[in-house]
């Protein structure tokens, strides 16, 4: 306590107090108050982090419950969840399924995201499919528009470009499968992977299934290569426990950990390996001449035993002006239909694209060759054993390859199928025989000279 000097007078003036010494307020009760607001707002921080990991953690439980009841356990949600970079969290998903209760002609699951109000994007695909299936088809078309080459070619950043700024390479819409191993397990593409499981004892599963194939698919153009693993791991995992359910063999095997990107660069055909599923068409080439064939090609690796094979050969946009020039000279009749659209606008969304694919074992099931596009498909089924031509521009063959049906088909797009009319015949059998010759194919039946003949009429 204080102590004050007693008060004193002086004559003549009034009565006063001393002042009293100025209060000084010490520092340390401040830095006290303000470590003490600091306190309260990290707490306050905290408590807003915690409620919203709380938050996450429940939404991320309840869309992993989301995925795997409507998937029916089929896959890994988290692996789901990891794709494409992994989902963002303010993203909601949904999901809904079809047809996983017993093997049957398809079964779908889908993981959708909602970025904003009333927008729906897929994200994720599980396809099943087990045969035999009645009324399961493969459709194959030779409507080279549906090939989207809008997107991939010429104004794709990805694409290879020369000093003028012009593409030297366009990117296919969809990639050739490329084996998984030798083939037996599955193949994989750019967006998607598929795993299969032969059931070996069909009598002993549900509905006498002979083959379950799963197939995982993601939105993105192009997935990294960690994507693509996971895509095959998800497609292995569904193969196995949907084969488990019906009673059939599980897939060989474990997935591969790594895969290489597919190859999706259209190449010039002089500069092609002579090996994989477009190692023939080189050959064919240099024994031939080119003439108006082909000049950019687009294969895949090659399997011992694969499910299917694809080569894809593409008219560049240096080519395709030459030959239509040249044919509509030599074709009055083809006149206006080649030179209506300039095959530089063309290519972007009715390419001069020639498939070559080869189906085997289960994969010959059901197909049907849509040569119209509308989409006939009593008129169109086609099975092994037989070969002929559907439509204006498909031509299909079959064999036995290693002991297992195959169905080889060409498709080539009008008009372009009137400008190689005379070279068709040669290019589908320089392709045929490429196959017997790598499988082991025996019994080939191959389409009569009346099916070359009137190609685009």
């Amino acid at each position: 306590m204080h102590s004050w000097p007693a008060p004193t007078r002086i004559p003549g003036k009034p009565y006063r107090h001393p002042r009293r010494p100025p209060r000084r307020e010490p520092r340390l009760p401040l830095l006290v108050r303000l470590a003490c607001v600091l306190a309260l707002a990290g707490i306050g921080l905290a408590s807003w982090a915690f409620w919203l990991s709380v938050q996450e953690f429940r939404d991320l439980s309840a869309l992993r419950t989301e995925i795997e009841d409507s998937c029916q356990g089929l896959v890994d949600p988290d692996e789901v969840l990891r794709l494409n970079g992994g989902m963002p969290q303010h993203v909601r998903g949904s999901a809904y399924s079809r047809g996983f209760d017993t093997p049957g002609p398809l079964g779908l699951c889908r993981v959708h995201r909602t970025a904003e109000p009333g927008s729906l994007e897929q994200e994720f695909v599980l396809g099943i499919a087990s045969q035999p299936t009645p009324g399961s088809t493969t459709r194959i078309t030779d409507r080279s528009d549906r090939e989207d080459f809008r997107h991939h070619f010429p104004d794709d950043p990805d694409v290879p470009h020369t000093s003028d700024g012009k593409p030297s390479a366009p990117r296919a819409g969809s990639t050739p499968p490329n084996p998984l191993g030798d083939g037996t397990l599955g193949h994989y593409d750019r967006r998607s992977a598929t795993v299969y499981a032969v059931c070996r004892n069909p009598a002993r599963t549900t509905g006498n299934v002979t083959s379950v194939r799963a197939t995982a698919r993601v939105r993105d153009k192009y997935p990294s290569p960690d994507d693509l693993a996971s895509l095959t791991r998800i497609a292995h995992r569904a193969a196995r426990r949907v084969a488990d359910r019906a009673h059939c063999t599980p897939p060989p095997g474990a997935p591969p950990a790594q895969l290489a990107a597919p190859e999706s660069l259209f190449t010039p055909v002089t500069s092609t390996p002579r090996t994989g599923t477009c190692g023939w068409y080189g050959r064919f080439v240099s024994a031939r001449g080119r003439g108006a064939h082909p000049d950019l090609v687009l294969g895949a690796p090659t399997g011992s035993t694969p499910w299917t094979e694809q080569c894809q050969l593409l008219v560049s946009v240096r080519e395709g002006a030459r030959i239509s020039a040249r044919h509509a000279l030599d074709h009055p009749a083809y006149r206006s239909r080649l030179a209506y659209i300039p095959y530089e606008e063309r290519i972007r969304f009715s390419p001069w694209l020639v498939r070559a694919e080869t189906r085997f074992g289960d994969e010959t099931a059901g197909v049907f060759l849509d040569g119209l596009g509308i989409g006939l498909r009593r008129e169109g089924a086609v099975a092994p054993g037989g070969a002929g031509r559907k439509g204006a521009g498909i031509w299909w063959a079959s064999s036995v390859c290693g002991g297992r049906p195959a169905l080889h088909t060409l498709t080539v797009p009008d008009p372009y199928d009137s400008v190689i009319q005379d070279g068709i015949s040669p290019l589908f059998r320089a392709y045929v025989d490429d196959v017997a010759r790598r499988h082991h194919c025996t019994g080939l039946k191959f389409p009569g000279p009346a099916d070359f003949r009137g190609s685009g009429s």
